[in-house]
């Protein structure tokens, strides 16, 4: 059972240490930039005890947009169907936390075909919008 669970010191280096795609940023990277902005909530994906992948979102407090800012899966588990579960238990914490919310957001490059398709079957949305490189896509909840 996939499962977020936070940064620590017993989980960090398997965090930063994952091998992803070339479409996605390290997590050292993300880690940092979480340290930045306060806002930005970052997590370890778990199937079980072994760790799969990470996943990064914040509410912008500016506008109120619920962004997944970064969603990872460890190349080891990729075509597993972790993405999948992955994203549907981030989903979920999310809609569980933001009571008030109507949308949420994420973006990835053109080039990254399967994630376009799992985002996409999960209700995504292409806006048609292009955020600093990136295609933007929507999820009404």
């Amino acid at each position: 059972m996939i499962r977020l669970e936070n940064i620590s010191e017993d989980n960090f280096y398997k965090c930063i240490n994952s091998k992803f795609a070339e479409y996605c940023a390290p997590n050292m990277y993300s880690l940092a930039q979480a340290y930045l902005y306060p806002v930005a909530k970052p997590f370890c994906l778990f199937n079980d005890d072994e760790y799969v992948g990470f996943v990064m979102y914040l509410r912008d407090p500016d506008d109120n947009e619920v962004w997944i800012w970064r969603f990872n899966i460890d190349e080891k588990f990729q075509g597993k169907g972790y993405g999948r579960k992955g994203m549907e238990e981030v989903l979920k914490r999310i809609i569980d936390e933001y009571d008030d919310l109507d949308k949420i957001y994420l973006s990835t490059e053109s080039e990254n075909e399967k994630a376009i398709k799992l985002y996409e079957s999960l209700g995504f949305i292409n806006t048609g919008k292009v955020e600093e490189g990136e295609v933007v896509f929507i999820k009404k909840i």
